[in-house]
């Protein structure tokens, strides 16, 4: 399976060897690597660019390598830009989510040991609100995902809101630049083209769009920041109802030896 970024890298590679009407085979033959290599060898044989890519990007994707217009320079560089983007909204989730979950494992680690070595079972009313708080964090990982929320409640709506966005303005940013017209951008923009009409028509789409991609990924950046915070305190809590579970009993028990001590004593 190739990465996104080998993905990435052999489209600008396309898109270079396009615009200086190299013979794609030659050019990535060049470039070298595995990625390359097999798909100038699948060219070489005769198929066409959205074939060799069969395997490599879902058909709407390879839609807009078929031509002649947008021009393959221009189609290339624009779903290499795509891929950048999805690969940065993946780091951006992977951020939120990877020190809670880390955190998470190292107190279950901790309460298997702690269950272990004490041999004694768990506190049934603790035991049951961990899942709790765990449906709840679940709940706000969703609500994120909604950019509706992000007007109602922006400390958990903002950050999926914003990073659509800042993705929908930098794609509109790269379309503004070539000045196509609109019947040539289904390939390339999909369901957005009808709500990014009206931005695209105007004298200055360009620096339009490019101008709101940035305020959105500077938008992006603090919520994303608000929500890692949220989520933080969502995983602190399900590890201290994990933690209680765990200790209610051997805490119970050592209690009771020590009354029996003061009793007998």
């Amino acid at each position: 399976m190739s990465s996104a970024r080998g993905i990435e890298t052999v489209l600008r590679i396309i898109a270079s060897a396009a615009e200086q009407r190299r013979p794609l085979p030659e050019a990535l033959r060049t470039a070298g690597g595995d990625l390359a290599m097999t798909l100038a060898g699948r060219l070489e044989r005769g198929d066409d660019l959205p074939t060799a890519f069969a395997t490599l990007l879902p058909e709407d994707l390879r839609l807009a390598l078929h031509g002649p217009r947008p021009p393959l320079e221009r189609s290339a560089l624009f779903l290499a830009e795509h891929l950048r983007l999805r690969r940065e909204r993946l780091l951006a989730w992977t951020d939120i989510v990877a020190h809670p979950l880390l955190t998470l494992l190292a107190v279950a680690v901790a309460v298997v040991v702690i269950v272990a070595i004490g041999g004694l079972g768990f506190a049934a009313l603790w035991l049951a609100a961990f899942p709790a708080v765990l449906a709840l964090g679940a709940g706000i990982l969703w609500l994120s995902t909604n950019g509706r929320l992000a007007v109602v409640l922006p400390s958990l709506g903002a950050f999926g809101h914003h990073l659509r966005q800042s993705d929908r303005y930098q794609r509109a940013a790269l379309v503004a630049r070539w000045r196509l017209p609109e019947s040539e951008l289904v390939a390339l923009l999909g369901a957005d083209l009808a709500g990014l009409g009206p931005v695209l028509a105007l004298p200055q789409a360009e620096v339009h769009c490019q101008r709101l991609a940035t305020y959105h990924a500077q938008a992006q950046v603090r919520a994303q920041r608000r929500l890692a915070w949220i989520l933080a305190g969502v995983v602190y809590v399900a590890a201290g109802t994990l933690l209680l579970a765990a200790g209610v009993q051997p805490v119970a028990a050592c209690m009771a030896a020590m009354a029996s001590l003061v009793d007998g004593g």
